[in-house]
């Protein structure tokens, strides 16, 4: 299956957004919502270099090398890390704006929004794909080093749970577990990979930020099903070819669009 980038995806949900009424004015937390992935999908690169005040390296092939290879690697996984903290932003103001505040105070913002999900039941109404990534990410994490007490505490080190605790379903396991690693980077306990040409070994930590990001704008879109799933409606300023377009539908295939959307043909690799 093929899947947008995360930069044009989070650019299809602002336009979601938009064109749906959901932002109608510049305050509020929709409309920040909308500013987190503006600068998720407007990132174009981050560019490191380790050692930019270093004089000696001009000196010495070798170390030259090795800084060249790790400021490619460094940039790329940099540029994953603020992709990744753009898309959080968005989704933390999300639940500000449908998560009720009460559940929030008392349980956290990523225990209620977990709680929240189960609660709609969107155990059916999952995102194209969303599925095959939160797979894909617990793979990332057995391969890189630095998270095998998630993987612990997780009980996942050599299975894959769809569930965990009371109150975190499929709809939210995605978005949990992303929480956790998103905890081990804030409180400085990544792991930094060196470049596999010196380490002798393939790093996964630029794919496993990447994979991340994936999840978070798909935990968007849940909340987003979520807060529609009863209430579902047309979507407005379709192409004008005799057919209604359901913005639940709409939404769940997000992620397999191939055109750009809403103004225009809206083709799918998958239909429901």
């Amino acid at each position: 299956m093929n899947f947008p980038e995360n930069e044009r995806l989070a650019f299809r949900i602002v336009e979601f957004l938009i064109s749906q009424h959901f932002v109608v004015d510049y305050e509020g937390d929709f409309y920040n919502v909308v500013e987190w992935l503006d600068m998720c999908s407007g990132l174009e690169k981050v560019q490191i270099l380790p050692s930019k005040y270093d004089e000696g390296l001009l000196y010495c092939g070798n170390a030259w090398d090795y800084s060249v290879s790790k400021s490619e690697l460094s940039s790329r996984l940099s540029t994953e890390l603020v992709h990744f903290l753009f898309a959080w932003g968005a989704l933390e103001s999300l639940i500000k704006s449908i998560v009720p505040k009460k559940q929030i105070a008392s349980h956290g913002k990523v225990n209620a929004l977990c709680g929240f999900l189960k609660e709609r039941n969107l155990v059916n109404l999952l995102p194209d794909g969303y599925l095959c990534e939160y797979e894909h990410l617990i793979t990332l994490l057995r391969e890189c080093v630095g998270y095998e007490r998630i993987l612990s505490d997780l009980k996942m080190e050599t299975q894959i749970k769809f569930s965990y605790k009371s109150y975190v379903d499929v709809s939210g396991i995605g978005a949990y577990v992303v929480s956790q690693i998103r905890n081990n980077f804030v409180h400085g306990q990544m792991r930094f990979p060196e470049p596999e040409e010196y380490s002798g070994e393939q790093s996964f930590n630029v794919e496993l930020i990447h994979t991340a990001t994936r999840i978070t704008l798909m935990t968007i879109l849940l909340l987003l099903i979520g807060e529609i799933k009863d209430n579902d409606f047309i979507l407005e300023d379709t192409p004008d070819d005799g057919m209604d377009y359901s913005a639940l539908v709409y939404l769940r295939n997000l992620c397999s669009y191939h055109s750009d959307i809403i103004s225009g043909q809206m083709n799918m690799t998958d239909t429901i």
